[in-house]
């Protein structure tokens, strides 16, 4: 059941993720090897770019790895999405190139390591990572036409 999350468990993950981002709460990892990161990039994209979105440290003492996902919270959307995490309880997710519709935005990103094994989602900790992206219009390429060449004319006499 943690590969297949429904509708409903994710919109009561979404939930508990916005409170917990939105008051700052959050509970460490446990055994930890190293502090726990969250990053998107670029920062700064360009409508049709794409995002990199990856984490790090998604570990939590006797979950089974399978059942640990990052939930991934954007702000400004009214749902996110889960990324399932490999052994070393990393992930990395590559977005689809962004569209016109982006273009002069701003989006928030948070993300929680989450533990699925059970009928609710529980949430392990909280990435001390927000992370802001802004998007920009494409570069429209302005072209200055050359100027025309000279007409020669021939002079005419008529006498």
């Amino acid at each position: 059941m943690h590969r297949s999350t429904s509708f409903a468990r994710r919109a009561a993950l979404l939930s508990v993720g916005v409170a917990l981002v939105a008051l700052g709460v959050g509970l460490a990892p446990v055994d930890a090897q190293s502090a726990p990161v969250f990053s998107v990039s670029p920062s700064s994209a360009t409508v049709g770019d794409t995002l990199t979105l990856s984490a790090s440290g998604c570990v939590a003492e006797g979950v089974d790895q399978a059942d640990l996902e990052v939930f991934v919270y954007v702000e400004g959307f009214d749902i996110g999405d889960s990324f399932p995490t490999d052994a070393d309880g990393a992930m990395s997710f590559v977005t689809p190139p962004l569209d016109a519709d982006t273009a002069g935005e701003q989006y928030v990103f948070a993300a929680t390591c989450t533990d699925l094994s059970g009928e609710e989602p529980v949430v392990v900790f909280r990435y001390d990572q927000i992370v802001t992206v802004s998007v920009a219009a494409p570069a429209t390429a302005t072209t200055t036409p050359a100027p025309a060449a000279p007409i020669a004319v021939a002079p005419s006499f008529t006498g």
